[in-house]
């Protein structure tokens, strides 16, 4: 296939956050192990970009964090909206939908964001509306990764190999991955609120983890520890 529906991106950024850099040299540039010990949910997502882990294999895993950090951390929220977006963002992932389609759920993404950015505004900083933010702040984050991912697909009017051949290339791109580790720290922020919300009692360090083990978990179900580790030798 000349084109995909996203851009793959065969150059990638490397590790650019420094507490992740500080992880690795803890343990002497064994990925293997530093994956295994890592406890921050985003910095996984991270090291699978950079080692060149498919676009839709990365995306897929964030998706699953954004769908955990709504369906139980959003205090029982009836809004379909969040997960209609998630879901969205999955059916293009799987190549059961197009360019069009990524870029109408954004723009419900968009509407979602706004609306409950206002509604948050009248909460006072409660704790639970917190968690609820952030959850959607996730899903609007990961359809905006989507969108900046997304290209038109074959057979679409506005399809062009040279173009996607460029944007794909493109140095200024390669870091365009790295931007789902955003969307699973958002996720991870609205876990430990909701924790904070049921177990206030508990320390800052608790909440933390609570949503870390969770979400990293998570990910860690969804990608191939032994291909990110050989990625990461090879690019690194």
């Amino acid at each position: 296939m000349a084109t995909e529906r996203w851009l793959t991106l065969p150059d990638r950024e490397g590790i650019r956050t420094p507490e992740l850099m500080m992880l690795l040299q803890e343990h002497g540039q064994d990925y293997a192990r530093a994956w295994d010990a890592c406890e921050e949910p985003r910095f996984l997502v991270e090291m699978a970009a950079a080692a060149g882990v498919p676009v839709d294999d990365v995306l897929q895993a964030v998706a699953r964090c954004c769908s955990d950090a709504w369906g139980h951390w959003s205090g029982g929220a009836t809004d379909p909206r969040p997960m209609q977006v998630v879901n969205a963002v999955t059916r293009w992932l799987n190549r059961d939908s197009g360019f069009e389609d990524i870029w109408a759920t954004w723009e419900l993404a968009e509407v979602v964001h706004t609306e409950v950015r206002g509604w948050y505004e009248t909460q006072a900083g409660a704790v639970l509306a917190t968690a609820v933010l952030n959850a959607v702040d996730a899903v609007h984050a990961l359809a905006t990764a989507a969108r900046d991912l997304a290209e038109p697909e074959e057979g679409h009017d506005q399809h062009d190999l040279a173009r996607y051949r460029r944007k794909n290339h493109d140095a200024a791109n390669q870091g365009l991955l790295h931007d789902a580790a955003r969307v699973v720290q958002l996720a991870t922020n609205a876990g430990a609120f909701f924790h904070s919300h049921t177990e206030p009692n508990a320390s800052q360090a608790a909440h933390d983890g609570y949503a870390r083990q969770i979400l990293g978990f998570v990910i860690r179900s969804h990608l191939d520890a032994d291909r990110v580790v050989a990625g990461l030798r090879a690019r690194l």
